[in-house]
């Protein structure tokens, strides 16, 4: 099976950029991030919001913009996102 084009440094910026508007239309703040090759890791603080409508609309706004750069169709994520709750110091 062929693998995925590379994301470019560009794509790496178009994504922080859809990451940000979107966090902070959902009012969630990110505490910590690591762009992998073919995910990311984020620590996010929600509100009201439930996670998934963040991280949908994140997923959907990329494909997009990957779809129009490749000229391509079809699902670019592999996989939902995981969750794993944490709490807050005191």
């Amino acid at each position: 099976m062929p693998r995925p084009p590379r994301h470019s440094v560009a794509d790496r910026l178009v994504l922080n950029d859809i990451v940000v508007d979107v966090l902070g239309r959902f009012d969630t703040r990110i505490h910590a991030f690591c762009w992998m090759s073919n995910h990311l890791h984020a620590l996010l603080q929600i509100t009201n919001c439930p996670l998934g409508s963040v991280m949908q609309r994140i997923a959907v706004r990329y494909a997009k913009y990957r779809h129009r750069t490749l000229n391509t169709s079809g699902h670019l994520f592999e996989r939902r996102y995981k969750l794993s709750a944490t709490r807050a110091a005191a």
